[in-house]
């Protein structure tokens, strides 16, 4: 006997979370606010997706294989759905652009580094990993920050020689 299992993730969510300072001790952990699910845009192709999910094993049973659902809701209608999407919400990403890439007076929020990963109005200072996406990647993160680290290396050892 076989299985099969879908699971619907938002690979560009619209809702941001936050990082904050707790105080001005550097050895207090910062204030983290994930506001998960925070945009309605974020349900919309959530609930797309779950009834995306269930139209295929609907069909999958109309073609012959014994397909039981084990987890699902009751209805797929928006309340239902949302309800069911909030008792098991969760991230399917490793955290990112907490200290974005981009200029410093950005209208679409704040950059932390500059494209050569230096930290607005701080000399010698760079930032190189994730946290610089200046947005969520919909795939696994390895690999850019290995390019990134890099890149950065690159460029410290020309600022070096110059």
């Amino acid at each position: 006997m076989g299985g099969a299992a879908f699971l619907a993730g938002l690979l560009r969510p619209v809702s941001k979370g936050t990082v904050r300072l707790r105080s001005p001790d550097p050895s207090d952990h910062p204030v983290f606010d994930m506001q998960y699910l925070s945009s309605p845009a974020d349900y919309l192709v959530l609930r797309q997706a779950l009834r995306l999910c269930m139209s295929i094993a609907a069909e999958m049973r109309a073609s012959g294989y014994d397909f039981r659902d084990v987890v699902v809701p009751d209805d797929m209608d928006d309340t239902t759905l949302d309800a069911f999407i909030n008792e098991g919400k969760t991230s399917l990403f490793h955290y990112s652009g907490s200290c974005r890439m981009g200029e410093e007076k950005d209208p679409a929020g704040p950059g932390v580094v500059d494209m050569a990963l230096r930290v607005h109005g701080i000399r010698r200072l760079r930032v190189c990993d994730a946290s610089v996406f200046p947005h969520i990647l919909a795939a696994h993160i390895q690999a850019p920050v290995v390019a990134m680290a890099e890149k950065c290396a690159d460029l410290i050892k020309a600022a070096n020689l110059s």
